[in-house]
């Protein structure tokens, strides 16, 4: 099958065709600051490749180099430039194959479905990055499912409390099974809950295990005992040295 070949848009002396290949007729003279003249022979350009495995050259204009995609190429070339809101499409799943019967530009809703399609979408612990597996994340929906709060979760797995938050109501990994739990945003504590709380830090027991005893964020348990909330409780108010050079304030049931 003869190869069809256009003028890349916007970049003189190249061109590409409609099997992927870029290609050039501009030869150096002498050294990059005296230019370059054109010739008659066209030279077959050499790709680099993107992480994900897309082929990219290296073009100039007005002396400034910029590299694009070869796929990007081939679309603006021979269907026209990409509008707002589109990106190309590799109908076969292959980064690689830049063919003009494989491309095509597409929205951000259909690139995702493609992917889910050829089964090449990147998730869990194959993300560039990732701290977690799956069995990992299956163990903390069980534990957040039976009462573990966030706070404990985040210091065993040593990530955030967000993490752990989205991770157990299944708004990341979704593909991970396990259940997905959704808890009261607020924890409604009783005046002789409050009364407890406060006696338990002042006998000098840590905020975070006062949290895990009451199933609440460890920032609920430090605005009952600094006095943040629940002023009108009556009770004593000792205050102590924090570990960390602030004040904290320990409460004393009268």
């Amino acid at each position: 099958m003869t190869v069809q070949y256009r003028q890349v848009v916007g970049y003189e002396g190249y061109r590409v065709g409609d099997d992927g290949s870029v290609w050039t007729c501009r030869k150096q003279m002498g050294g990059r600051k005296k230019g370059y003249r054109f010739s008659n022979e066209w030279k077959r350009m050499r790709f680099n490749h993107h992480a994900f495995g897309y082929p990219m050259v290296c073009l100039y204009r007005n002396g400034k180099p910029k590299t694009i995609a070869a796929h990007t190429l081939v679309l603006s070339a021979f269907v026209g430039a990409r509008r707002k809101g589109l990106v190309c499409r590799h109908l076969d799943g292959d980064p690689r194959n830049n063919k003009l019967s494989n491309l095509a530009w597409g929205t951000y809703k259909e690139n995702e479905a493609d992917k889910e399609r050829h089964g090449t979408r990147c998730r869990g612990s194959g993300i560039h990055g990732a701290t977690l597996a799956d069995d990992l994340v299956l163990e903390i929906r069980h534990r957040y499912a039976n009462g573990d709060p966030l706070e404990s979760l985040a210091s065993s797995f040593n990530t955030t409390r967000t993490n752990i938050c989205q991770i157990a109501i299944g708004a990341t990994w979704k593909h991970v099974g396990g259940p997905r739990t959704r808890r009261p945003k607020a924890k409604r504590f009783t005046a002789e809950q409050v009364t407890e709380i406060r006696r338990r830090h002042a006998s000098g027991e840590t905020q975070l295990s006062i949290a895990a005893a009451f199933s609440c964020r460890q920032g609920s348990i430090w605005k009952i005992v600094s006095g943040a909330t629940w002023k009108h409780l009556h009770t004593e108010r000792v205050c102590t040295a924090s570990g960390t050079g602030l004040k904290a304030v320990a409460w004393e049931a009268i």
